[in-house]
């Protein structure tokens, strides 16, 4: 921690701030940093049990994640999350950087990005995200805008998503372990626009490749 410091209010939170915050993993490879870092919450809540975070806000995050070949997933991550007892009412990323180096590969694939923003207040949810993913010479663009009021009115909500050229077969590589165990592999580039109600999507040489060939699917 560089220049860590913890204030108290009148009002029940606690606001926590640091100029750099580095955490390293056992093998002393894969690294957190980010640069910063402000993070206010509600004590009351804490008494249940509970977290409320107010703000995150951040100026950058950089993560670079080396995992092994027998790493294990936890299926019931999502679920988890969903059981969490933690809120957040809004969390802003200025840009990001984060290499996940697979093991036995020398190029890892760089997911970076810039304005990344999340708030849930009491009328509306808000996302937004522009970002792009790279590996060796292939480049993707993705980028993500949400906005939906608590009432959803859909006739004002916002639903822009642009994905250029994002190549699937780099999950053989690197995100194996995460596909579904009846999957080979995949193959194909894909481009998908929403905005305004209008979805295109764009499917290039596209294949879904099974362990049991009968069911692969070849677009």
């Amino acid at each position: 921690l560089n220049k860590p410091s913890v204030k108290l209010y009148l009002t029940p939170c606690i606001k926590f701030k640091a100029d750099n915050i580095v955490i390293k993993a056992k093998n002393k490879k894969s690294t957190l940093n980010i640069k910063d870092f402000k993070v206010k919450l509600r004590v009351l809540p804490l008494i249940g049990g509970k977290v409320h975070v107010n703000y995150i806000d951040s100026d950058s995050l950089e993560v670079s994640y080396y995992y092994p070949k027998d790493l294990n997933i936890n299926k019931s991550f999502i679920n988890n999350i969903k059981k969490s007892k933690v809120m957040c009412d809004s969390f802003y990323l200025n840009n990001f950087l984060i290499n996940i180096h697979p093991e036995n590969i020398n190029k890892p694939i760089t997911f970076r990005g810039e304005n990344f923003l999340y708030k849930n207040k009491n009328k509306y949810i808000r996302i937004n995200l522009f970002s792009n993913l790279q590996n060796a010479d292939k480049k993707s663009d993705l980028n993500f805008n949400f906005y939906m009021p608590k009432n959803n009115n859909f006739e004002k909500a916002i639903c822009d998503i642009t994905v250029k050229d994002f190549d699937i077969s780099q999950a053989n590589t690197y995100f194996k372990k995460f596909l579904p165990e009846y999957i080979e592999s995949l193959r194909g580039i894909v481009n998908i626009t929403a905005n305004k109600g209008k979805l295109s999507v764009d499917l290039k040489n596209v294949a879904i490749f099974m362990k049991e060939e009968d069911y692969s699917i070849i677009l």
